[in-house]
């Protein structure tokens, strides 16, 4: 025969276990209640961006990209709205387009003294100078870079530029001294390969004498 306990009931845990059901469901439901009025607000204050809002954004995107790129040279890109409305809604073009950016970083690490480029809706248009044309490489810098399709500019340091330099010039010595070690080696490798050869033939004629 069960105990009343406390007014409990004869069976206190079920009647425990009951209550606690009853409260997590009760949660549950609170907890579904605040999602969807949550959900309501966010869809409310959702705002739909506008064409131009959309295409700053995309901008902020592309200027992102082009300025973790490794630089070394005075670089400046010039893209036209025309050409980022294409990028917006042509994957391929946009791909296509930094890509070839990116190749232009890789190249301006390499003796460069300057590397400007222009990209409207028909493609890409690019001009980089050598180390040697840094003064004409500088003015040409000054005019693009101030140009209204202008969008991007990053002006190295002369020291900074130095140092590339010099370390693609040691980096240059450092191969053709490699290349030259190679073919020094190859001929004196020739040269035993030949004298072998002569010792070989000799000892055949003398044999064939006897």
């Amino acid at each position: 025969m069960g105990i009343n306990v406390n007014g409990l009931g004869t069976n206190p845990y079920a009647y425990l276990a009951s209550a606690i059901n009853k409260s997590s469901s009760q949660t549950n439901k609170t907890e579904a209640y605040s999602a969807i009025f949550e959900g309501k607000i966010a869809q409310t204050e959702k705002v739909e961006l506008t064409e131009e809002e959309k295409l700053e954004a995309f901008k902020k995107e592309i200027w992102k990209e082009i300025d973790s790129m490794s630089w070394g040279s005075n670089i400046s890109v010039q893209i036209t709205n025309s050409a980022f409305e294409k990028m917006m809604v042509d994957k391929e073009f946009k791909n296509k387009m930094m890509n070839i950016i990116r190749e232009d970083a890789h190249g301006s690490n390499m003796m460069c003294g300057g590397t400007l480029i222009n990209i409207d809706e028909n493609g890409y248009k690019g001009y980089s100078y050598m180390q040697d044309h840094t003064k004409e490489a500088g003015r040409a810098f000054d005019a693009h870079s101030k140009d209204k399709d202008s969008f991007y500019s990053k002006k190295c340091k002369k020291d900074e530029l130095n140092e590339l330099w010099e370390r693609e010039r040691l980096k240059k010595r450092q191969y053709q001294e490699k290349a030259d070690d190679e073919y020094m080696e190859s001929l004196r490798l020739k040269d035993i390969f030949q004298h072998k050869e002569d010792i070989a033939k000799l000892y055949e004629e003398k044999t064939v004498k006897k």
